[in-house]
């Protein structure tokens, strides 16, 4: 599980460091916005713990590899539609005749 870590520094900046260990191996990497530090931790919980693939330590992103942003399984139409699906006490005659959720 990885930790960000913030920092003050003695003329006024402040930096953000990811902390985590590999292996029993305490690795870091520092961030000059809270923002970065926030994403760079979920990338690595995703890699299980490790530096995530395509990341250069204290360097970023190899070339101008991002990894794509989570997209989510299921559309928020369709979430909504079968949790309301699910909610609804009308018997199966009454949303066949009235066309619901069809």
């Amino acid at each position: 599980m990885a930790f960000i870590e913030a920092r003050k520094h003695t003329n006024g900046g402040n930096s953000w460091r990811v902390i985590w260990r590999t292996n029993g191996q305490r690795e870091t990497e520092r961030f000059t916005n809270e923002t970065d530090a926030d994403k760079f931790k979920v990338y690595v919980e995703a890699a299980g713990n490790n530096w995530p693939p395509g990341w250069i330590p204290q360097q970023g992103w190899a070339g101008s590899f991002e990894p794509p942003a989570p997209t989510p399984s299921v559309t928020t139409t369709q979430f909504v539609s079968d949790s309301a699906r699910r909610r609804v006490k009308a018997s199966e005659g009454t949303r066949a005749s009235r066309n619901y959720f069809t």
